[in-house]
């Protein structure tokens, strides 16, 4: 859980608009558009619905695949992501950048 007196953003409004983080699973940025409800809270931000990068088709290989709820500052990652953490959660980092 993220300390309750941890102020540090875990989310960065870019120039497009958009609201980046950098995602543990995938070790790159992941954006929420203008599609995405978000509770304006870049300490501990909610975003609805779930964020969902890239595809996966039944028999293909290597292409990933991110699939998470973002909640209070915490990432569900759901169990048809394809990289370590799926079926995990994990607070968000603060942003670096």
């Amino acid at each position: 859980m993220i300390a309750a007196d941890d102020t540090r953003p875990r989310v960065h409004h870019s120039d497009g608009g958009e609201w980046v983080f950098e995602c543990p699973g995938c070790c790159c940025l992941h954006a929420f558009g203008k599609n995405h409800a978000f509770n304006g809270d870049a300490v501990r931000p909610t975003f609805l619905p779930a964020l969902l990068i890239g595809s996966v088709t039944a028999g293909t290989v290597g292409i990933r695949r991110c699939h998470a709820h973002v909640t209070e500052g915490r990432l569900q990652f759901l169990s048809d992501s394809t990289h370590a953490l799926a079926g995990h959660t994990v607070d968000m980092e603060p942003w670096q950048q």
